[in-house]
C-alpha cells in the first residue's frame, strides 16, 4: 500500500509510474482557477490512460471532465477555501 500526496507535475513525474490496474487515485480538483487547469488536465490524462483500477475527481463544482467519471461534489463551505482543504 502507497499513498502520496503531490502537485499534478509532481504526479507526473514520479508517483505516476506505480499506477496500475489495482490502483485508486483520487484528484482533489482545485477551486483557484489556475490551479484547477492542471488538476483537470491530470484528471482527463489519468482516465484516458486507463491504467487505474479506478480515477475519483473531488470537487467543489463539476464540469465534463469531473462529470466524466466518478466523481463526489462537496458543497461550498465557510471553513475551507479549497476542496483538498476539507480532509485537513
Amino acid at each position: 500500500l502507497a499513498a502520496f500526496y503531490d502537485s499534478p507535475t509532481g504526479f507526473r513525474h514520479g508517483p505516476k509510474s506505480l499506477v496500475d490496474n489495482e490502483t485508486l487515485v483520487v484528484v482533489f480538483v482545485s477551486s483557484h482557477p489556475y490551479t484547477r487547469q492542471y488538476d483537470l488536465d491530470l484528471l482527463a490524462e489519468l482516465r484516458r490512460d486507463n491504467q487505474a483500477m479506478r480515477v475519483i475527481a473531488i470537487a467543489a463544482e463539476s464540469t465534463d471532465i469531473v462529470a466524466a467519471g466518478p466523481h463526489i461534489i462537496l458543497p461550498p463551505s465557510r471553513h475551507f477555501i479549497d476542496v483538498e482543504q476539507a480532509f485537513c
